[in-house]
Parts: structure tokens; C-alpha cells; sequence
């Protein structure tokens, strides 16, 4: 899995003398044990069950979020491999917002396969008794960003 060059942060900190940063180095300078715990959210997450179907739990946030799921369960008749695969294509830059243009599409590529890899630890993790596809798809397959899927095998 490539990485991205100091060059890239430090240019994310240009009035700062960078010069001889590595990651853990704009880490222990630009960063807190709260931003941490932040993002573990997004590289660890929480994931829940509802009737028998995985959803990251963020997905769920008021009734309002159920009545879609249940809209989908009609919409696909039942199919609850496709209701997952619905709600379970994550597209990598709309998680952050505005500021989802900062990145190139190969460096979302780079955080898709790292939210990919750790995604399926932690569903491996959390439903032992269940496989997973867990994988990263190209804008061409989602018609906009790429995404990371998942859903139950």
C-alpha cells in the first residue's frame, strides 16, 4: 500500500518549519489524543446488526434513517444482500465534507484500501460467526467517488 509523502503534509503546513517531519511528526505537533479518539471512529467504527443485515452504526442516526431502511427492505423485496450493499457503499471523500477536494483520487485510493483493510478486521472482530466482502470500488462502478463496500457473504 503506497504512502504519502512528507512533502504532501508538509504542504498542508506551510508557514511551519516542517523540514525534517515524518508522520509521527506532524502527529506530535498538529495533532491531540482527542483528535485521536476521533479519528479511531472512522478506522475503527462502530458497526450494528438490525434484521440480520450489517450496517456501519453512524448510518443510523434517528427514525428517520430506519424508515429508509425499511423503505429499502420494500424496494428490494426482501433482498437483504441488496439493502446492505445499498447502505454499506461508502464513498471515501464525501466523509469529509468540505474539505473532501484536498485530496488527489490517488490519495483517497490509498485511504480506501486502508479503511478496507481495517473495516474487515473489525467486522472479522466484531461478527466472528460472519464473513464479509469487504473492498474498494472505482468511481467508474459508483458513478462518482471511489467507496468503499461491505456486506455479508
Amino acid at each position: 500500500m503506497s504512502r504519502i509523502s512528507a512533502d504532501r503534509y508538509r504542504s498542508f503546513f506551510k508557514e511551519k518549519n516542517t523540514q525534517k517531519f515524518g508522520p509521527m511528526d506532524f502527529i506530535h505537533r498538529f495533532t491531540s489524543p482527542i483528535m485521536g479518539l476521533l479519528f479511531s471512529e472512522l478506522f475503527w467504527p462502530e458497526f450494528i446488526e438490525i434484521d440480520n443485515m450489517v450496517f456501519l452504526e453512524s448510518t443510523f442516526e434517528d427514525k428517520s434513517d430506519l424508515k429508509r431502511l425499511n423503505d429499502a427492505v420494500m424496494r428490494y423485496k426482501g433482498d437483504r444482500h441488496k439493502v446492505e450493499k445499498s447502505f454499506n457503499t461508502i464513498e471515501v471523500p464525501s466523509i469529509f465534507g468540505a474539505r473532501m477536494e484536498d485530496t488527489t483520487d490517488e490519495e483517497d485510493l490509498i485511504l480506501a484500501k486502508i479503511l478496507a483493510t481495517m473495516w474487515k478486521a473489525r467486522l472479522t472482530d466484531k461478527f466472528p460467526d460472519k464473513k464479509f466482502f469487504v473492498n474498494v470500488i472505482g468511481s467508474e462502478q459508483t458513478g462518482g467517488e471511489i467507496a468503499v463496500l461491505f456486506h455479508q457473504v
